[in-house]
């Protein structure tokens, strides 16, 4: 149950990043484009928690509800 709960977390976190990274900015911060390696730590997050999550569901499935 654990392992659900933070890879939901973690899922949660990396879409934050994703929306903070398109937040609209102002001044110069804003008039810049983001380099492609911004999306890569976002990407491997959303990654690992999907992949936490269906370990996290197969394992709650296996063993049930303590």
């Amino acid at each position: 149950m654990t392992l659900i709960v933070l890879s939901l977390f973690m899922i949660a976190l990396a879409g934050y990043r994703l929306w903070s990274l398109y937040k609209p900015r102002v001044g110069p911060i804003g008039d810049g484009s983001h380099a492609p390696y911004v999306y890569i730590s976002i990407y491997c997050g959303l990654l690992a928690g999907l992949c936490f999550l269906i370990v996290g569901i197969i394992q709650f499935v296996k063993r049930g509800p303590r």
